[in-house]
């Protein structure tokens, strides 16, 4: 399953807004990301179907904490 721009946002919407507990976020991630094997380390994180990287989908404004 490859998900669009759109499902990746409703995704992320969806998740913050259910505050999801640590198994159910652990279970999310789980589901959607893997390493990468050709680039080792948490930052080379990537999504299992497409293998895009974490970091090129999640936008800034999702990290900032006010």
């Amino acid at each position: 399953m490859v998900l669009t721009q759109h499902e990746l946002h409703d995704l992320e919407a969806r998740i913050l807004q259910a505050s999801p507990s640590a198994a159910e976020a652990d279970s999310l991630i789980a589901r959607y990301i893997e390493p990468n094997p050709a680039r080792p380390g948490v930052a080379e994180a990537r999504l299992i179907e497409s293998g895009v990287p974490v970091w090129a989908i999640i936008p800034t404004t999702s990290l900032r904490t006010t």
